[in-house]
């Protein structure tokens, strides 16, 4: 049944006129309408009060960039020979390969982040390792004394 409906003559729609699409201007007298209200203290705005803020963790390569960034900028304004005064054109394959060697950079420097994060980690598995092993060694040191002062209280009490 939709194949025939396929061809039958579609309808046409009524463009709106100008007159349809035009807006009606805003009364220019609003704020007359309104009936007057009394001021009411509680209802002013009083003072904002700030909240504190979180302080930020940053990891040591946000501090490391940050702080190389800043020491970067410093030593490019003391060099007065450095100040570009006209644009700067590089060829589009040389900007080709820079870019694709600093992108080969921020690989190699997300992997040193994740090799440093893993072997956080992996010190951590070690000093929790190390302090369960300290704790059984005392525990079992301990029922040591314990089973020598029991066999000797004994002892000499035969």
């Amino acid at each position: 049944m939709a194949l025939f409906g396929m061809f039958k003559k579609k309808k046409e729609f009524d463009i709106p006129s100008e007159d349809d699409l035009l807006v009606p201007e805003a009364p220019s007298s609003f704020k007359s309408d309104l009936p007057d209200f009394p001021e009411d203290e509680s209802f002013k705005i009083k003072e904002e009060i700030e909240l504190p803020k979180a302080p930020k963790t940053f990891s040591p390569i946000d501090r490391m960039e940050s702080r190389i960034v800043a020491e970067e900028k410093n030593e490019l304004g003391q060099r007065e020979e450095l100040v570009t005064r006209k644009p700067v054109f590089v060829d589009s394959n040389n900007y080709k390969l820079m870019y694709d060697e600093m992108e080969q950079v921020r690989l190699l420097l997300k992997e040193g982040e994740n090799s440093m994060n893993r072997v956080a980690e992996l010190k951590s598995d070690k000093d929790k390792e190390f302090k369960k092993w300290k704790a059984t060694s005392e525990d079992i040191m301990k029922k040591l004394i314990y089973v020598d002062r029991v066999l000797f209280k004994k002892s000499e009490t035969y």
